[in-house]
């Protein structure tokens, strides 16, 4: 393990802080999908109790939506500036889906993962149905102060949080 990535799981200073920003924008989403008539639970805040801990939360997911059929949903909050609903103003060509060891360690996928814009509140929505057209790419993370391989999704495969809304309605049906 790099001493960057050791550096970055053993800060629980940014760990705790990122947790906490993460947890306030999926109870965002949460509470617009339930204005959709859907149930959505989000799943409590848990903290590792040592850094060893951390393969246990591999499988996490932030919401679980539906009675009928229940399914994960990831949120992700980020830095970037992107109108609601809109995924041409989104503002790469490529948008970060999840860290390819992330992903690959989850046993239990979420169905979607919703992108949250933390200065504008817009919403986007990767549909885990695009994974065959992801590409990985190596960035450095400055909030993590490492680099690391991401999944990546084109712009325009991004939809919007009604369309989200809508397939998890039929889903109930």
């Amino acid at each position: 393990m790099s001493d960057a990535v050791r550096n970055w799981l053993e800060n629980d200073e940014l760990f705790a802080e990122q947790l906490e920003v993460g947890h306030r924008f999926a109870r965002r989403v949460a509470a617009r999908l339930r204005s959709h008539g859907l149930q959505v639970k989000v799943t409590p805040k848990r903290w590792r109790r040592t850094l060893a801990d951390r393969h246990a939360f591999a499988d996490e997911h932030d919401l679980t939506v539906g009675a009928r059929r229940p399914c994960r949903i990831d949120v992700k909050s980020r830095g970037l500036s992107f109108r609601d609903g809109d995924p041409a103003t989104f503002p790469y060509p490529r948008a970060f889906v999840e860290t390819e060891r992330g992903w690959k360690r989850k046993r239990r996928r979420p169905l979607a993962i919703v992108l949250v814009s933390q200065p504008t509140d817009g919403v986007l929505v990767v549909p885990v149905s695009t994974a065959p057209t992801w590409k990985a790419v190596e960035r450095y993370d400055e909030a993590r102060g490492i680099t690391d391989r991401f999944l990546t999704i084109r712009r325009d495969q991004l939809r919007t949080l009604t369309e989200l809304a809508w397939w998890l309605q039929e889903r109930e049906q």
